[in-house]
């Protein structure tokens, strides 16, 4: 996950410069937290 994710960050460098500047991803950046709308919608979670 971290190699797509640096990729992703080093091919956007080429359409905007200064947004992924420096960005530097490892597995602990897989993942997310999920927003507590999306478990307040699903049934018995």
């Amino acid at each position: 996950m971290a190699e797509i994710l640096n990729g992703f960050a080093a091919a956007d460098l080429r359409v905007r410069p200064s947004f992924m500047s420096g960005a530097n991803f490892s597995d602990k950046d897989k993942y997310q937290p999920i927003p507590q709308a999306q478990p307040d919608l699903q049934a018995g979670f």
